[in-house]
């Protein structure tokens, strides 16, 4: 895997694009992948929005028991989490709550939201 830092993550991401990946499902995140993926949903990337929303259905809601995004609003407070998944969740918005503020309250209206 020369040329991609011996991350698989990044060598599947950057070869086969078309692919709907779920870089959370990898044992290794590409570097600044979670970093980046913040800053972008701070500024309203519609793409950033769809892949935040989509990592908090997927991995964060099952995870903490919840069964909407709207359920977060009030979680302020990170619950107990691997480390890893905490530094997630800080890099995108510090708390549940703030990334569930951030993906409901900026959502484009042409993406469909989450189903009652």
């Amino acid at each position: 895997m020369l040329g991609y830092g011996d991350n698989l993550a990044y060598a599947v991401m950057t070869e086969y694009p078309e692919v709907g990946w779920k870089p959370w499902k990898f044992a290794r995140t590409p570097s600044l992948y979670w970093d980046t993926l913040g800053k972008l949903l701070r500024e309203n990337d519609p793409i950033a929005i769809a892949v935040a929303r989509e990592y908090v259905t997927d991995f964060i809601l099952p995870l903490v028991g919840k069964q909407t995004i709207s359920d977060l609003l009030n979680y302020e407070h990170l619950p107990p989490l691997r480390v890893t998944d905490e530094r997630r969740i800080l890099k995108l918005g510090n708390s549940l709550a703030a990334i569930a503020r951030q993906i409901i309250y900026n959502t484009p209206t042409d993406i469909p939201t989450e189903q009652s």
